[in-house]
């Protein structure tokens, strides 16, 4: 069974801080499941990265047969750590949900 990241009592949410929110934050990371979204966040508090995470809409897996909408992790941070986020996070095997620079 696949567990969404709806929910969101297993997911250790950090508070948006102001530094996210007031400066250029930039979307790194989209989790899929909640095992997905710890293992960003392990990484991300291991290398000292303040984030901000969303739960948004995502689309719909098998082909779009059945309409259902699953809901996703969005992980943000300062945009001059950007790089340096996505290099660990591609390091640690998280790659699949990788938003990369525009």
């Amino acid at each position: 069974m696949v567990r969404s990241v709806t929910d969101q009592a297993a997911l250790s949410c950090r508070p948006y801080t102001k530094q996210i929110v007031m400066a250029d934050r930039t979307c790194i990371y989209i989790a899929a499941h909640v095992t997905e979204a710890k293992r960003v966040e392990a990484v991300l508090t291991r290398i000292g990265v303040d984030y901000a995470l969303e739960l948004t809409g995502c689309p719909p897996r098998l082909l779009g047969l059945f309409p259902t909408r699953y809901m996703g992790a969005t992980f943000y941070v300062v945009a001059a750590q950007a790089h340096a986020c996505r290099r660990a996070l591609h390091g640690a095997g998280l790659a699949k949900g990788l938003v990369e620079e525009a």
